[in-house]
């Protein structure tokens, strides 16, 4: 899966889940855009463009290094982070709430868990449960689970067995460092960061 889309005749380094390529024709739609250089971006957009707003019909340009090495910099960074920001927008969180729940609302929140092809899955050291699919994550409590009597070894073990990757570790929060700062630190979306930085 790609975030973005970056239009360069220069290697960049970012990371896969960003669309690199040298025409406008090669982006794939419906992402955010970034191009960088103003030859390419005068031939895309436009003789006209806006040296302080470097936005034309939501794509987004930049100057490259040798040009503008300030501006570049600073406008890769904030492409980058916006990228992270607007991918998780239509992503949406529940937290799973045994005591507050109806048992109707549970069977359905259940429901809805198993019926996600391919879940990834994310246990942080706190014992809070995360499972992603179709755009939603599923936030679960074992500590809060084991406290009215559910036995949270089982519910771990169910959820690992319907999962595509399980993730647990402090290690996990090592790696997906760089990605989390751009997302305001929240763990809940690691198995979003997995599914993206994996994907192949």
């Amino acid at each position: 899966m790609k975030i973005g889309n970056i239009v360069s005749n220069t290697p960049l380094k970012v990371g896969k889940e960003f669309n690199i390529v040298d025409n406008l024709d090669d982006i794939i739609q419906d992402i955010p855009t970034l191009i960088i250089g103003l030859s390419i971006a005068k031939e895309s957009l436009g003789e006209d463009l806006d040296f302080i707003n470097r936005k034309v019909d939501n794509i987004y340009w930049t100057f490259t290094k040798e040009e503008q090495r300030k501006y570049h910099i600073i406008d890769i960074e904030e492409f980058i982070n916006f990228c992270f920001e607007h991918s998780v927008e239509n992503i949406n969180y529940v937290f799973v709430d045994p005591i507050q729940f109806s048992k109707l609302k549970m069977k359905k929140v259940i429901g809805k868990i198993k019926s996600i092809n391919e879940p990834i899955s994310y246990l942080t050291e706190k014992k809070m449960l995360y499972i992603f699919g179709d755009n939603l994550i599923f936030g679960i409590d074992l500590k809060l689970i084991n406290h009215i009597g559910i036995n949270d070894i089982k519910i771990k073990s169910r959820v690992k067995s319907i999962s595509k990757a399980f993730l647990e570790g402090s290690e996990i929060l090592i790696e997906y460092r760089d990605y989390l700062e751009r997302l305001r630190n929240q763990p809940k979306y690691i198995p979003f960061l997995y599914s993206i930085s994996k994907d192949e």
